[in-house]
């Protein structure tokens, strides 16, 4: 083993294994943490003009303020209390206090999206043209999202934009920044009350996730993407047609993403002279590690032993993972395969 991997696997366990358990939450100190590039005003609300894949919560995470998130491009999965929501393109997500928001995982090849963030004590500033309080408390908690049409989507990233420009200014422009806040969730909840809150997701949407669901249990041993057409009933055309229109990747792309994702992870979490990429490609059902290592480079633009030279805060940007995807390749993994400096962070 080189000395530059062994001096990368050595930090691996003092910083990154302890961001992946600790507990975290989504409150506006937390942000000023992470994000040095966020805009605030009194510690009340908090702006973020270019959400990070990385600062999407991996695991368990708890909520602690009201906050919204804009999806301007790609598309998002994540678990919030106890059940899974797909949010494309032009979705509106909301997150009320007390919640709890678990596996965000970027479906699609890319992600825009913004942020806003408001101290849970100033919801009583939002509430006006709400019979009160506590109905606003309770149509943040119900609605997970809100498909917005292009023209309300656009006229709610200029009011982001000059909530950002206010803040940017030195002079004092609360009320006008709570103001424009507060049209911000007029607008955007005014289209969610004019849907049933729980509306049943389309039968394409059912069949997405029915389609993920079924890569995330048989990735590891099934990848022939007829075999998914045959266990969803669902003839090839249709399933390229609805994959395509919601994640911008056909089926086939997203399965070998998904199977990238397990080989590095595999290869970070192992000894490389006991799981060389051989064992690796055995271990996943793959036909050699040739092809293997041909099909990391092309997703990932760097062979495995490369990416395991990398710091672990890179190794995070290039294959973002969630508690569940770490805990899927612990589950085939013999444990006497995995290194011994990262097992009491692990297990």
């Amino acid at each position: 083993m080189n000395k530059e991997y062994s001096n990368t696997q050595k930090k691996y366990n003092s910083k990154t294994m302890t961001n992946l358990n600790t507990k975290k939450e989504i409150s506006i100190a937390q942000a000023k943490e992470i994000k040095s590039e966020c805009k605030f005003l009194n510690d009340e609300i908090c702006y973020i003009e270019d959400i990070d894949v990385e600062d999407l919560p991996s695991e368990k995470t708890e909520v602690k303020c009201i906050t919204l998130i804009l999806c301007l491009e790609g598309t998002l999965r994540y678990d919030i209390n106890g059940h899974t929501v797909i949010a494309e393109k032009n979705s509106i997500l909301y997150f009320a206090s007390g919640q709890y928001v678990d596996n965000f995982r970027v479906m699609s090849s890319t992600f825009k999206g913004k942020a806003l963030l408001i101290k849970t004590s100033n919801i009583n500033l939002l509430a006006n043209n709400f019979t009160n309080i506590s109905t606003l408390t309770n149509e943040l908690t119900i609605i997970d999202k809100v498909k917005i049409d292009t023209c309300d989507i656009n006229s709610i990233n200029s009011l982001l934009t000059l909530i950002k420009t206010f803040m940017d200014k030195k002079q004092d422009k609360y009320q006008m920044i709570i103001e424009l806040v507060h049209v911000i969730f007029e607008l955007s909840l005014s289209q969610a009350n004019s849907f049933d809150k729980h509306d049943e997701p389309t039968k394409d949407l059912q069949l997405f996730e029915q389609f993920i669901d079924s890569i995330e249990k048989n990735i590891l041993t099934q990848r022939n993407i007829s075999e998914y057409y045959k266990l969803l009933n669902i003839s090839s055309g249709k399933l390229e047609k609805i994959v395509r229109s919601t994640i911008e990747q056909s089926p086939r792309e997203y399965i070998q993403k998904r199977l990238v994702t397990y080989v590095c992870l595999i290869a970070e979490y192992t000894d490389k002279k006991q799981m060389p990429i051989k064992k690796i490609a055995e271990l996943v059902h793959y036909k050699n590690q040739c092809t293997l290592s041909e099909l990391v480079k092309k997703h990932i633009g760097i062979s495995l032993l490369q990416y395991l030279n990398l710091e672990p805060e890179k190794q995070h940007r290039i294959i973002h993972r969630t508690k569940a995807d770490q805990n899927a390749v612990l589950k085939v993994l013999p444990k006497t395969c995995i290194r011994e400096d990262l097992i009491p962070d692990l297990f």
